[in-house]
C-alpha cells in the first residue's frame, strides 16, 4: 500500500490534504480487495467531507492485520478512515486497547459485507487510532487535529475525555462514537450527534441495582469511594451517591477518597480508609491499571471488606496478573472470564477476539463492537455522510446483538436523558474466583428495566 499527502494552498488561508491510498496487488489484509485509488479531501475551510483523516503530523496506531471470516471479494472505490481517541497507554490501556480492537473488528465485517455504500460509492473502512491516555487534555488537543482534518464521525473513549471535547465536536456537527458510561453529562439534547452504549444505562445503575446483593449477602451497612481525582473519578463517584440516594438504599458512605492519576503507592491512603473500616470499597471511576494494584495493596494491608467495582467492567485476567489470590471475591459486571455465556453467539466472538488478538478478550469489546458496526451500517442505510440524516436512521436500529435483543433508548417518560442515545445491556453481576476466573453470581430481574437483581443459585 502506498500513500502520498498532498497539501494545497487555496487563498491566504485554507489548505486542503488530499490523501491518495494506492492499493498493490497483495496489499490487503481481509478478502475484500481494494483495487482502486481513493482520495478523500478534507479541510478546516470546507463544509463537505467523506468523513476521511489524512495527516502526517499526528502519530496514529496503525491497526494490525486480521484474518475476515467473510469469502466475499469487493472491490472498493475509496476509503473512510474513522478517527478513534482512546486510551493505548496509561491505566485505562486495557479498556482502551479492547476498544480500539472493537472497531478493527467491527472495520474488518462492515469491510467483508462491501464496505460503507453512499450513492453508489462503495467505501472501504480503515481505523486510525490516537492516544489519548485517559488524559482530558490530550484529548482536546487530538480532537482539534481531527476536526481541522475534516472528519465528521469520531470515536472517544473515556467520560472525562468525552466531557472535555463534546461541546467542540457539537459545535463542529460531528457525530461522536462515545465509549462512556451514560450520564446527563454526557447524553443530552445539548449533543444530538453523540451517542453511548455500554454495561449500564447510567453512573448509578450498578449501585441501585446490586447494592442491595451486599447488604442482602454480607450485611453492608459503610461503603466508601476511593477513585482518580479527575472528571471522570468525581461524575462516577456523583453517579453512585445519586443512585444510592434515588432509591433509598440504606449504606452510610464516608467522604469520597481521591489519588492522583498514576499512583503508584496507595498505602497512605488505605491507611486512612481502614481506619473507618467500611464494610465495601468501589472504586469509581478508576482505570485497570489502578484497580488492579489498589486490589493488591488492600490485600497486603489484610483489608477483608466487599470489593465493588460496578460503573464498568475490570478484567480478571489482567487484574489476576497484578493481585493474584488478592483479586479473588472481588465484583464487577459484565462476562469477561466467565465460563457461562450469554450466547453461542458470544462465545464465538470471544473465541474469534482471542484468535485474532492472542489474548483473553476485555470486558467491553462486545459492546464497543456492535456500537461501531451498528453505525457504519447506518451510513449506509441513510445513503448520507450528513450525521444528522445517519443519526435520525441510527437512533431507531435494531439488531440481535451478542448480549440479546438491542435498540437505543433515552428519550422515555421520566429518563435522565431526554433523548434516544443510549443503547442498555444488562449485564450480571460477576464475582472474582482464583486463577483470573469468574462466576456470575446475580442478574437484573427478568421484567425490572434495571431496577432488581436475582441471585444466581451455585
Amino acid at each position: 500500500m502506498r500513500k502520498k499527502v498532498i497539501q494545497i494552498l487555496l487563498g491566504a488561508t485554507a489548505i486542503v490534504s488530499i490523501l491518495v491510498t494506492t492499493a498493490c496487488a497483495n496489499s490487503s489484509t481481509t478478502t475484500a480487495t481494494t483495487s482502486n485509488t481513493s482520495i478523500a479531501i478534507t479541510s478546516a475551510a470546507t463544509s463537505t467531507t467523506t468523513g476521511a483523516v489524512s495527516t502526517t503530523a499526528t502519530s496514529a496506531t496503525t491497526p494490525p492485520a486480521t484474518t475476515s471470516t467473510a469469502a466475499a471479494t469487493y472491490q472498493f472505490d475509496r476509503t473512510f478512515t474513522f478517527p478513534v481517541i482512546t486510551a493505548l497507554s496509561g491505566s485505562a490501556a486495557a479498556v482502551g486497547t479492547a476498544n480500539y480492537r472493537a472497531k478493527i473488528l467491527a472495520a474488518e465485517d462492515i469491510n467483508a459485507e462491501g464496505g460503507i455504500v453512499v450513492d453508489g460509492i462503495r467505501y472501504k473502512v480503515v481505523i486510525k487510532a490516537y492516544d489519548n491516555v485517559y488524559d482530558s487534555t490530550k484529548t482536546t488537543e487530538i480532537a482539534q487535529q481531527v476536526i481541522m482534518q475534516g472528519a465528521k464521525y469520531v470515536s472517544v473513549l473515556g467520560t472525562g475525555p468525552n466531557i472535555a471535547v463534546e461541546d467542540l465536536f457539537a459545535n463542529n456537527n460531528i457525530m461522536v462514537n462515545a465509549c462512556v458510561t451514560p450520564l446527563p453529562q454526557t447524553v443530552s439534547p445539548k449533543w444530538p450527534l453523540q451517542f453511548a452504549s455500554g454495561a449500564v444505562e447510567d453512573g448509578g445503575w450498578g449501585a441501585r441495582i446490586y447494592y442491595p446483593y451486599f447488604i442482602d449477602k454480607f450485611g453492608v451497612k459503610t461503603g466508601v469511594i476511593i477513585t482518580v481525582d479527575n472528571d471522570t473519578g468525581r461524575t462516577f463517584a456523583k453517579g453512585i451517591h445519586d443512585g444510592v440516594t434515588s432509591t433509598g438504599i440504606p449504606i452510610k458512605f464516608f467522604p469520597d477518597e481521591y489519588y492522583t492519576a498514576g499512583t503508584k503507592d496507595f498505602s497512605p491512603l488505605i491507611n486512612k480508609v481502614m481506619m473507618e473500616s467500611p464494610d465495601l470499597i468501589d472504586p469509581g471511576g478508576a482505570g485497570q491499571g489502578d484497580i488492579t494494584l489498589l486490589l493488591k495493596q488492600l490485600g497486603e494491608k489484610g483489608w477483608k471488606g466487599q470489593f465493588t467495582y460496578l460503573t464498568g467492567n475490570f478484567d480478571p485476567v489482567a487484574t489476576w496478573s497484578i493481585a493474584g489470590s488478592y483479586s479473588t471475591g472481588a465484583y464487577t459486571t459484565g462476562y469477561s472470564g466467565v465460563d457461562e455465556v450469554p450466547s453461542k453467539a458470544y462465545a464465538d466472538f470471544q473465541a474469534r477476539c482471542e484468535k485474532v488478538f492472542g489474548e483473553n478478550m476485555y470486558a467491553t469489546l462486545p459492546y464497543y463492537y456492535e456500537q461501531t458496526l451498528y453505525m457504519f451500517r447506518a451510513i449506509t442505510k441513510a445513503n448520507s455522510w450528513d450525521p444528522y440524516k445517519v443519526a435520525a436512521v441510527y437512533q431507531n436500529m435494531e439488531w440481535d446483538g451478542l448480549f440479546g435483543h438491542c435498540n437505543f433508548a433515552g428519550d422515555e417518560p421520566g429518563s435522565a436523558f431526554g433523548i434516544k442515545r443510549v443503547v442498555y445491556v444488562p449485564v450480571p453481576l460477576i464475582q472474582l474466583t482464583t486463577n483470573a476466573k469468574a462466576v456470575v453470581v446475580a442478574r437484573p430481574s427478568d421484567g425490572s428495566n434495571g431496577k432488581t437483581y436475582t441471585e444466581v443459585s451455585r
